[in-house]
């Protein structure tokens, strides 16, 4: 866990799409694991401790390790034994759980192994997927990943909204599969490209999911671009889900990428307006306004589709309400209720399970201790 760039709660959550529910060991060191090697450093007790629970609340059994066989700093000792200590307590809690996330986010291998730069954007699947992590985190959204080729009935059983972050390539099977689990009336959240390009990236005239969110691919990628925006459209009469908790603010960024597409259907009061990029030391031009995200309902299922991508740089900007309306699409989607409720006054990443040993649990590296939820 310690030397794995993307953290611990990622690498468990990556690890465990394939393996399931066999042990994944996660190695954690207690020093700074950067490129210059400070073996012999050590971190401050809660860092050390915070680092290695976050890997345990996503399926990670620790491993400590450290290097060479001399202890020329003791801070370390008591951190990494109260740690295992914590374990051994929890150890009835830890073990055959279940979890509780009623949103999946599909992370693509075929997108990434073919998504290179002519389709758009470098490592535009990984950042997509990151930026729309980050997003939940801040959302305080539970979630769970889920592998793109394992998008069977069997496999997304539990989850109630599926969020495809630009999943560029998918299969016309893998396509028929998400229409399946809509017609069972769970919902879908995309962005960009997402269903643009088969398995093995050769591109499409059109999505293959246009069926599902009303509008078609018109020929045309725009970015990167910069300085444009999103308009909100506030409507005192009839608050829209999407806005919720962003009532005072005019507007927000717009993702750097974003795609034209052709409206199949009519979508009545859009909550957002495109406005484009403008410069930004001349006076302001003119802006074609362009109505989104697209959305439709039927009976008991929602789809929605983003035109534009969520990165990890839209989801870490200083004001971390820009990534707002997409997350309220996901939790604005068919459920019977949040798994868990917790405070809103920081950022926390939970995860949420179900023990053999009684009780709903919520796991929290953000805090010391494994609660029971009622």
């Amino acid at each position: 866990m310690g030397s794995c760039r993307r953290g611990p709660t990622a690498s468990g959550e990556g690890i465990s799409l394939t393996m399931g529910r066999k042990p994944i060991v996660g190695i954690f060191s207690v020093g700074l694991e950067e490129p210059y090697r400070w073996k012999d450093s050590v971190q401050n007790p809660e860092e050390i401790r915070l680092w290695a629970i976050d890997g345990i609340a996503n399926g990670l059994r620790p491993w400590f390790t450290k290097f060479a066989g001399s202890v020329n700093d003791p801070r370390w000792l008591k951190p990494v034994e109260d740690l295992y200590e914590w374990c051994y307590r929890a150890e009835p809690y830890l073990r055959n759980e279940r979890p509780l996330a009623r949103v999946g986010l599909v992370t693509s291998q075929q997108s990434t192994w073919f998504v290179t730069e002519e389709h758009g954007a470098r490592n535009a699947a990984e950042d997509a997927a990151l930026g729309w992590y980050q997003a939940l985190i801040e959302a305080r959204i539970p979630s769970k990943m889920v592998h793109d080729r394992l998008l069977d009935a069997e496999h997304i059983a539990q989850f109630k909204t599926l969020i495809l972050p630009n999943v560029t390539a998918l299969s016309t099977a893998q396509c028929d599969q998400l229409r399946r689990f809509v017609a069972r009336g769970g919902g879908i959240v995309a962005t960009h490209e997402t269903s643009l390009y088969d398995e093995e990236g050769g591109p499409r005239k059109d999505f293959g999911l246009a069926d599902l969110f009303g509008v078609s691919f018109a020929g045309r990628a725009a970015g990167p671009m910069h300085n444009a925006y999103l308009r909100l459209e506030h409507n005192p009469a009839r608050a829209h889900p999407l806005l919720r908790g962003l009532e005072d603010a005019p507007r927000i960024i717009h993702g750097a990428w974003r795609l034209e597409v052709t409206m199949k259907e009519k979508f009545p009061s859009p909550p957002l307006t495109f406005i484009p990029p403008y410069p930004t030391c001349r006076w302001r031009k003119s802006f074609r306004a362009f109505r989104g995200p697209t959305s439709r309902r039927f009976s008991c299922a929602r789809r929605a589709r983003a035109a534009w991508s969520i990165s990890r740089g839209t989801s870490t900007a200083p004001s971390g309400r820009s990534s707002m309306p997409t997350t309220r699409s996901s939790s604005a989607m068919p459920s019977s209720g949040p798994p868990m409720k917790n405070r809103p006054s920081s950022s926390a990443d939970m995860a949420c399970w179900m023990s053999p040993c009684g009780g709903r649990k919520t796991r929290s590296p953000s805090t010391s201790s494994t609660s029971r939820t009622r």
